[in-house]
C-alpha cells in the first residue's frame, strides 16, 4: 500500500468521529418541535426514558397481576388477561398517555409471553376471546 494512503485514511476516519459526534451532540440538544401553533422544547433522551419507565411501570404491574390471577389453567387465561389489559390501560391513562387498542392488546400479550405463563400461541388465542370496549378509552 502506498505510504501517502495511511494519512488519507486516518484523516477520513478523525472527519467520521468528528461528523458523529456532532450528529450526537445535535440530537442529544433541546429540540424545539411546534405543536398546536406554539414551539414546544423537549429533550429526546428525557422523553424515551420516561417512556422506557412507563412501560417497565406496566410490565412489573401485568406481572403481577398474572401472577396473583393466573394458575396455569389454559381456560382461565382470558380471564386473567382481561384483567391484564384493564390493568395496563388504567396505567396508561394514569401517565396521560394514549394508545390504540390493538398496540395495548399486543403489549399485553408480550409481557405475559416474556414472562412464560403460557405459550404465545394460547396466549393470542385467549386475548381474541377477550371483549374489546365500546368506546376506548386509550385512543
Amino acid at each position: 500500500m502506498q505510504s501517502w494512503l495511511w494519512p488519507l485514511i486516518m484523516l477520513f476516519v478523525a472527519i467520521d468521529l468528528f461528523v458523529v459526534f456532532l450528529v450526537i451532540a445535535r440530537v442529544r440538544a433541546r429540540t424545539t418541535v411546534e405543536v398546536s401553533g406554539k414551539p414546544v422544547s423537549f429533550d429526546l433522551f428525557s422523553v424515551l426514558a420516561v417512556i422506557r419507565t412507563s412501560a417497565k411501570e406496566i410490565d412489573d404491574s401485568v406481572t403481577e397481576f398474572m401472577r396473583g390471577n393466573f394458575s396455569g389453567q389454559k381456560e382461565q387465561l382470558p380471564q386473567a388477561l382481561g384483567g391484564a389489559v384493564e390493568r395496563a390501560r388504567s396505567l396508561i391513562a394514569s401517565h396521560d398517555m394514549k394508545i390504540d387498542e390493538e398496540m395495548l392488546r399486543s403489549f399485553v400479550v408480550h409481557i405475559v409471553a416474556t414472562h412464560k405463563f403460557a405459550p404465545r400461541a394460547d396466549i393470542v388465542t385467549a386475548m381474541n376471546a377477550v371483549p374489546r370496549p365500546e368506546a376506548s378509552a386509550t385512543s
